[in-house]
């Protein structure tokens, strides 16, 4: 998955120097350790952004690698995931941990955080597009919303 990712940034006129690939391969390794795996997946990607030398690169190879990014997440560092690669399956995590957090307190929270959440959910995920058991967790905290009203 890296070597594609270092091509695709390589044909999009990114070039990253041999010392820089090297860094980002310790990086994308110890991404896949925080996530309890031994070896790297496209889900690990996300660090390569950040051996990008400036605000402006990361960001044209945040668009250039946008499908091979999509993949990415972390339960451990759903904010630094989320943050390098900008894309809906980066936010879950939280996305969920903060839904189950709400659902899990002996006094609901506050209706607008919970129309907040409900609002990001829909605002990354469509039917089609929403996984399982994050779609289970929206349903009861649009049933804990309803039940407030």
């Amino acid at each position: 998955a890296l070597a594609q990712a270092i091509r695709r940034l390589r044909e999009a006129g990114i070039q990253l120097s041999d010392r820089r690939i090297v860094k980002s391969q310790r990086l994308i390794a110890a991404a896949a350790l925080l996530r309890g795996h031994r070896e790297a997946s496209e889900a690990d990607l996300w660090p390569l952004l950040y051996v990008l030398p400036t605000r402006e690169t990361q960001q044209h190879g945040r668009e250039v690698l946008k499908d091979l990014l999509a993949q990415c997440n972390n339960s451990h560092l759903f904010s630094a995931v989320e943050e390098a690669t900008l894309q809906p399956m980066a936010r879950l995590h939280r996305l969920l941990e903060t839904a189950e957090d709400y659902l899990g307190r002996s006094e609901p929270p506050a209706s607008p955080l919970l129309e907040a959440l409900l609002r990001e959910i829909d605002a990354n995920f469509n039917s089609q597009t929403i996984p399982q058991r994050l779609h289970e967790v929206r349903g009861k905290v649009a049933h804990l919303l309803s039940a407030q009203a």
